[in-house]
């Protein structure tokens, strides 16, 4: 069964402001423990709530300007899908698709695995080949 679409909304809109504030810790500890981030943007996944919290607060000090829009969100059973578009100021940089697999430990909802794809990737995906014509 899934969550109940508000309390995604609200854990998604959580971790946007606690990692465009600098609140690294608070923004970690909305994944699990050996929760995992990957990303193209970054060389490797970061996995743990030690690493998430270095990985949010390096993300803080070298994007002070940076902001993270999370809009279009839908539940798929264990998942909550969105677009996120990255910002610096007012320039949108990145426009990603997350896929979150969601767990609840301890009465609270929280990220187990975040998958980010590039919207120009997905998008490429989408796109049916000759043969699908």
């Amino acid at each position: 069964m899934s969550p109940p679409y508000t309390e995604i909304l609200h854990l998604l809109a959580r971790q946007a402001h606690a990692i465009d504030t600098g609140r690294a810790q608070e923004w970690a500890e909305t994944f699990t423990e050996d929760g995992v981030f990957s990303s193209p943007t970054y060389p490797a996944p970061v996995r743990g709530r030690r690493a998430l919290a270095e990985f949010a607060a390096a993300f803080a000090r070298d994007n002070p300007a940076g902001r993270h829009v999370i809009t279009n969100v839908w539940l798929d059973g264990p998942y909550a899908r969105s677009v996120l578009l990255v910002l610096d100021g007012t320039r949108i940089v990145r426009v990603t698709e997350l896929r979150d697999r969601l767990v609840e430990r301890d009465g609270r909802r929280l990220i187990a695995e975040r998958v980010v794809t590039l919207r120009q990737e997905a998008a490429a995906k989408e796109q049916p080949t000759k043969e699908q014509h």
